[in-house]
């Protein structure tokens, strides 16, 4: 019986997605055209252990998982941006702020709760979204 070789490109977002019971998608939008999905997810830095974290925690709302995200990240001093009036969080997770090219999610996390999902998204710079309805969410965490 012949082996299959797996590439490490293979295990995603599979993998993740078994522990934590989250929908992962690479590149949302289809604006990195080009770049592997590995250099993408890998990008997103710890963000993606912290967003894994929050959702095998069961978190009840959006709000208890974006808590329980900056709880993982333990360095969260700024709160939400856009309570800030530091742009806009689009319906499909691109971030807009004036004045500068708008934000396309490198990945895409479609997370469980109590009350249903939470698309939660990760950023060139570090920035992490989460939203549900009328629950919006954007800060930095790099």
């Amino acid at each position: 019986m012949a082996i299959k070789e797996i590439k490490r490109e293979d295990k995603l977002p599979n993998a993740f997605a078994l522990v934590s019971g989250v929908k992962v998608t690479i590149d949302p939008h289809g604006k990195y055209k080009g770049i592997p999905n590995r250099a993408l997810y890998d990008a997103c830095g710890f963000l993606p252990e912290f967003i894994s974290g929050a959702a095998m925690s069961d978190p009840k709302d959006a709000e208890e998982f974006v808590q329980l995200v900056r709880d993982f990240y333990g360095f969260s001093l700024g709160g939400n941006w856009l309570e800030q009036g530091d742009g806009t969080l689009l319906d499909n997770g691109t971030y807009r702020y004036e004045g500068d090219p708008d934000l396309h999610p490198y990945v895409q996390f479609l997370v469980p709760t109590a009350d249903g999902f939470v698309e939660a998204y990760v950023y060139e710079y570090g920035y992490f979204a989460a939203q549900k309805g009328d629950f919006q969410w954007l800060e930095r965490m790099d």
